[in-house]
């Protein structure tokens, strides 16, 4: 009877092994430091992630540190990221993003697909790639001063310790504790704003839009919840700490780009500042969107060949 116990748990243990092996295995936030999320992404068993996403919390210096080493694997479970950005946001000061870090593809809408090919079995991602976990999460940082990018990264910078896109084509996010009340934002940015750039911050006041018209046409996309005030999880609308906005155009021009996608509320008790254009400053503009940006994207492109 005692053989056939031991015989029995023998069996059921080797055929759970084997049966592990032959699912697929997903990971997320696979640290045992409570002060590091570390991704492997989806993979299997067999075909092992060997790139990883680590993000990294100091709570010494306050800085959280990004290092996607390329951004090959992106996490299985943003649900996780996230409540990980809300346990150690309070002490987060600053975001120092490596040069390695492109911050794309970082969560995945996975769906794993079985092919049986000659008895072999196989698991195919099938889904979309998600670029905007990281917008959202830094927005839960409510006590983030700056961000800082190391020198050579390829698709962002920071100035004045705001995140910009390379060439400051787009804000990506101004930091929420950022102790200044008024902003204008970069010259150069005239693509657009990513979303919850503006959201949720303490102490800005006053934001001036850059000169990004010619005539009646308007560069710049405020995306969704870009100038948002509101709680993350929920999605209540809160109250903004922006007060004044300063617009080179019309009120009508300035309520169609930042009213486009919902959830921009900061604008609905705002005072608008109007500014008048002038013929010189369009011509300037005109040029500076369709033959300067232009050929800097052309020749951006040409990096990815």
């Amino acid at each position: 009877m005692k053989k056939s116990l031991i015989r029995f748990f023998s069996f059921v243990t080797v055929l759970c092994l084997l049966f592990s092996l032959a699912l697929p295995v997903f990971a997320a936030g696979d640290s045992d430091d409570p002060n590091v999320f570390l991704s492997k992404g989806v993979y299997t068993a067999d075909d092992y992630a060997d790139t990883d996403t680590i993000v990294t919390f100091d709570p010494a210096s306050g800085r959280l540190t990004i290092d996607d080493r390329g951004n090959a694997v992106p996490i299985a479970d943003e649900n996780a990221f996230y409540e990980w950005i809300k346990g150690i946001a309070p002490g987060v000061k600053t975001v120092y993003i490596t040069k390695s870090s492109e911050l794309r593809n970082f969560s995945y809408s996975h769906e794993l697909e079985e092919w049986d090919i000659d008895g072999e079995i196989f698991y195919e991602e099938v889904g979309a790639y998600s670029n905007d976990v990281f917008w959202k999460a830094f927005s839960y940082l409510e006590n983030l001063e700056r961000f800082e990018v190391e020198s050579g990264n390829p698709e962002f910078e920071a100035k004045d310790g705001v995140l910009y896109t390379r060439n400051c084509y787009y804000l990506v996010h101004y930091p929420a504790a950022k102790p200044d009340k008024t902003y204008k934002i970069d010259p150069w940015c005239m693509l657009g704003i990513y979303p919850y750039a503006f959201c949720n911050t303490r102490y800005l006041e006053r934001v001036e839009l850059p000169y990004a018209r010619s005539g009646n046409f308007n560069y710049m996309m405020i995306e969704e919840y870009a100038f948002g005030a509101l709680d993350l999880d929920t999605g209540e609308a809160k109250q903004s700490s922006v007060k004044q906005f300063v617009f080179y155009g019309t009120k009508e021009e300035f309520s169609a780009i930042i009213t486009q996608f919902e959830g921009n509320n900061a604008a609905d008790g705002a005072e608008v500042v109007c500014l008048k254009t002038n013929v010189i400053k369009d011509i300037i503009a005109y040029l500076k969107f369709n033959v300067f940006i232009q050929f800097r994207l052309m020749l951006d492109s040409l990096r990815y060949l």
